[in-house]
């Protein structure tokens, strides 16, 4: 999504691009490896200081860590005190994207990064997602890990953001045209 904002003009800082890293569990998966604390956050700051301030800049909600790289503390404050824009995707279109990111990975790699949040995501939970991927049904272990990281990420935003949320609902699956229908809700809101 930040791409396509991008493409439509808007001033975006891809925290997760520049962590080598796509903020899960499975977040490492087929990219290199990860900078340092201290190379990741230059790199936050290089990319801060060629936007103008004064416009919008379009930032996906992480926690205070990529990964292992830990976000520069003032930013992750200004992150937390900035707008809110919830976008709601139906279910099946989400199921699909990420079946689509990782669903051609080795089912015995899936299935050890599954085990990795074995604690939070419970035994029933990982057993479950385990004999899915066993049996290649990668749909079906992506269907319980969102209700895990669906919970994960509204208790997040309850606990740390402090503006109201927007929420946007998108239709379809083309991420063009949700970037244009996000930009169009927020200017009919201004108007």
């Amino acid at each position: 999504m930040l791409h396509a904002l991008a493409g439509q003009g808007e001033q975006v800082l891809d925290l997760e691009g520049l962590a080598a890293h796509r903020g899960s569990a499975f977040g490492g998966l087929g990219l290199p490896d990860q900078p340092t604390t201290e190379q990741y956050q230059s790199r936050v700051f290089e990319a801060l200081y060629v936007l103008d301030p004064r416009q919008r800049i379009w930032v996906e909600s992480e926690s205070k860590s990529v990964g292992r790289v830990y976000l520069p503390e003032g930013l992750w404050e200004r992150m937390n005190q900035s707008p809110v824009v919830t976008i709601e995707v139906a279910h099946a279109v989400r199921v699909q994207r990420i079946l689509d990111e990782y669903g051609s990975f080795p089912l015995d790699q899936l299935a050890d990064t599954v085990r990795r949040i074995e604690k939070r995501l419970g035994a029933d939970k990982l057993q479950q997602c385990l004999d899915h991927l066993a049996e290649g049904r990668v749909a079906e272990t992506i269907e319980i890990l969102l209700g895990y990281y669906d919970a994960s990420y509204a208790k997040g935003r309850a606990r740390h953001k402090t503006q109201a949320e927007q929420v946007i609902v998108l239709k379809g699956d083309d991420v063009q045209a949700w970037a244009r229908t996000l930009l169009a809700s927020l200017d009919e809101e201004r108007a």
